[in-house]
């Protein structure tokens, strides 16, 4: 018997159009085969506790310290339009966010905080959780998610990669109060995706200090974090 074949008459058989058109059906499908979660789940992802935070913390090494002015710049970006900054690392756990104090009590509602697991095995398609199974920028609004009950978000990530080019976590940016079109997504998408490549070229900067390197391309007016 196929995994999934027990939900109720709601369990969708196909993927919405949207879902095909934005390259999320191959999500929707593990959601239902590989990982057999029930869409209609009114479940949040789970939060770590405080130990599991810092140790997860810990274990991101520098990611942290190479992101923090990328996340502050995309908070005075994202602010003004109701989005708030997340940074999770390769199991969905976001160690990082930039929230305005009128978007707290939402971003808390929602689980958009340090601690929340958002892996798509657990929390189904999302932008951070998609973005780290795929490895490529993401974008799931709204009735994209595969959890009906994360229908009124929205979630732009894009991955992050070190030095050595391996996946060191994502950039994520979410609101619980999106506009109906997610007019805004291709604009946050090109700024998460500004912010990794900075965030990257510190790593890369980081790793071989002390050697000679040459940098091609406009990178005016950018300082890189000091060691």
């Amino acid at each position: 018997m196929p995994h999934g074949s027990g939900f109720p008459p709601a369990f969708p058989a196909r993927p919405a159009p949207s879902v095909i058109e934005t390259g999320l059906e191959a999500s929707w499908r593990r959601c239902r085969h590989d990982y057999a979660l029930d869409p209609s789940t009114p479940a949040l992802p789970d939060v770590l506790s405080g130990t599991e935070l810092r140790h997860a913390c810990q274990h991101a090494g520098r990611m942290l310290y190479f992101a923090g002015p990328e996340m502050t710049r995309l908070h005075h970006a994202l602010e003004p339009v109701g989005y708030t900054a997340l940074l999770a690392d390769t199991a969905g756990v976001v160690l990082a966010h930039n929230v305005a104090g009128a978007l707290q009590r939402g971003c808390r509602r929602w689980n958009l905080w340090p601690g929340a697991v958002w892996h798509e095995r657990h929390a189904g398609t999302n932008g951070i959780g998609t973005c780290l199974a795929e490895q490529r920028s993401i974008s799931v609004h709204r009735n994209e998610h595969w959890r009906s009950f994360l229908h009124g978000l929205t979630g732009i990530a894009t991955p992050v990669y070190d030095a050595t080019g391996r996946m060191a976590g994502a950039l994520n940016a979410s609101s619980y109060r999106p506009s109906p079109d997610g007019s805004l997504g291709a604009l946050i998408a090109s700024s998460l995706l500004q912010a990794a490549r900075q965030i990257e070229q510190a790593f890369f900067m980081d790793l071989y200090r002390g050697h000679t390197i040459m940098l091609l391309g406009p990178a005016q007016g950018h300082r890189l974090p000091c060691p």
